[in-house]
């Protein structure tokens, strides 16, 4: 399958669906293949459900400026890019709101696959 995104933005840009224990909903998220780990809005994961204060799974992650100890949850379902994982582990961290979305998806989205992200014509293949 193959995903749009705009080559001349500053980030790629990629819709994701996650159902929580109250709702789902759409997340936009930045894809990061800096990031070892998928990361969702602390904000975003309570709207849900979710409760990141009553996880027993931490890791520090470094930021652009700090290192943080950030909670982890395992997500009902989560879908992006034409595919789904159940029981998906994501930090929990709310990104400054001046970056516009709510998560960044990482490498541990794409292991064991071939991502190819074509920038001549904005298109992202998972497979």
């Amino acid at each position: 399958m193959n995903i749009p995104f705009d080559p001349d933005e500053d980030l790629i840009y990629l819709w994701a669906e996650v159902i929580g224990p109250k709702r789902k909903a759409r997340l936009l998220l930045a894809l990061d293949t800096g990031a070892t780990s998928t990361v969702i809005s602390n904000t975003r994961l309570v709207e849900l459900g979710y409760d990141p204060d009553s996880s027993h799974e931490s890791s520090r992650i470094i930021t652009g400026s700090q290192s943080e100890t950030v909670a982890h949850l395992k997500l009902a379902k989560f879908s992006v890019l034409g595919q789904q994982r159940i029981n998906f582990e994501v930090c929990c961290y709310n990104l400054p709101e001046a970056t516009g979305v709510d998560g960044v998806l990482g490498l541990d989205f794409f292991r064991g696959q071939n991502l190819n992200i074509d920038f001549r014509n904005g298109l992202i293949t998972l497979s």
